[in-house]
Order: C-alpha cells, then structure tokens, then sequence
C-alpha cells in the first residue's frame, strides 16, 4: 500500500510541475535587414587538452571609442555545438579581441585573449543583409608564460565588465583564470565555410525560417583572405 502511495505522489509531482509539452521554444530575433550576422569557430589548446570556445567577443575597427583607452567588446549573442553567431550587428569591420570557453578545471570558464597582431588576421566585412565567416580559428596557449600585454590586459578588463557568463570565482581570480593566445591558422576554405554554414541553416536555425532563408540565399562576404591565414613563426 505504501509503495502505491509514493508512485502515486511521484505521478502527481511530475504531472504538476513538469512544463506542459505545448510551450514554444524562445525564438530569436528576426533578421535586421539593415544590419549583417558574423559566423566564426575558435578552438585553444590548453597543454594536451583542446577546448571550443562558445562566447566570443568582438571589437569594431575604426570605432572612435576604441580610440579613447578601454576597448568596447561586442559578445556573441547564440552559438550552437562549434559554431559561434553574432547576430544582427551594426556594418563595418570587426576583429576577434578574447573568447571564453567552458572548462572543467581549473575553474568554470577560461577566457583567451588576443594580441593586437593576432586579433588583426580575423578581421571581417560585415554588410546590410549578409551574413560573414571570420573562419575557424586554431590557437594555442602557454601553461607557463601567463604575462598578459598591455592590450590584452585592457581586453581583459573589458571581459570582466562585459561577460554575463563569468562566476564569482572566475572575477575573484582575475588574471589568473586568462591565458594570453597565439592564432595559429585562421581556415577560410569554402570547405569549411560550407560546413559551418550547412550546420547553421539545418541544425542550428532549425524552424527560425527567416535565418535560414537569409543563410541558404547569402551572397557570402568572406573575410580579405579567402584561404586559410596561417601566422608565420618569428
């Protein structure tokens, strides 16, 4: 008898609290035909260990409050599996300037930071109506040397006062939670663009027709360099 009650009272709960079936998935925000939406892949190798970034952060070239000391970062506003979006973005030309990632150890979430120089191989056109791959991005991190630049020590500042990701352990650990990154290869292939692309429009936009219209029917606005953008080794 008692065994029936409880599987009664489980019975109960779940039909109570459990969200009814019919609720719609939050959807995004339509497409801004005066505004353009940037694709990018990020991965770091942390020793053997290599992570996906899922937030990353962009600054826009030539913005006259870039100029005045502390970089304004744009964050990343969806990302699915690899791929990473910002979507509905103002024209102009953008860089990657840091990226966080989810980790395990040592903390929740780790965020790299670009060089100046680095950042500068991502750099991307975004027009009305298009939609822009920066590429997938390879970098590599020190365990060692963890020194942060002069810039990458701003944008790091700048994450800390962006992020709506970040713990109150990864803010109370600073500097220490951020490794500086070195870009290794930026992969512009039409292979690559075409995947990244496939698996937004069929996987990741699934039921946002509007995105997928606008993703399948793209004139694609590359970034300058076509193929894959490798750093030469000094």
């Amino acid at each position: 008898m008692r065994l029936h009650r409880a599987i009664a009272l489980v019975v109960f709960v779940l039909v109570t609290f459990a969200p009814p079936l019919t609720a719609k998935l939050e959807r995004l925000e339509a497409p801004d035909p005066g505004r353009g939406t940037i694709g990018v892949r990020i991965s770091a190798q942390f020793g053997k260990a290599r992570e996906s970034a899922d937030t990353v952060y962009f600054a826009r070239v030539g913005d006259p409050a870039q100029a005045q000391g502390a970089p304004v970062l744009i964050p990343s506003n969806f990302g699915k599996a690899r791929n990473v979006y910002l979507l509905n973005v103002r024209p102009g030309r953008y860089v990657v300037a840091a990226a966080e990632l989810g980790r395990s150890m040592p903390t929740t979430r780790t965020v790299v930071v670009f060089s100046k120089d680095d950042s500068a191989l991502t750099e991307v056109e975004v027009k009305a109506g298009t939609v822009a791959f920066v590429g997938e991005i390879t970098a590599v991190t020190s365990m060692k040397s963890r020194e942060l630049d002069e810039t990458q020590a701003r944008t790091l500042n700048a994450v800390m006062t962006t992020s709506a990701t970040l713990g109150v352990m990864d803010r109370a650990l600073g500097a220490d939670f951020a490794y500086p990154a070195t870009i290794k290869n930026v992969d512009r292939g039409d292979e690559v663009e075409l995947d990244f692309w496939s698996s937004a429009s069929h996987n990741h936009f699934r039921g946002e027709d509007a995105w997928v219209s606008l993703i399948e029917h793209r004139p694609v606005l590359r970034a300058p360099v076509t193929a894959s953008t490798k750093k030469q080794d000094p």
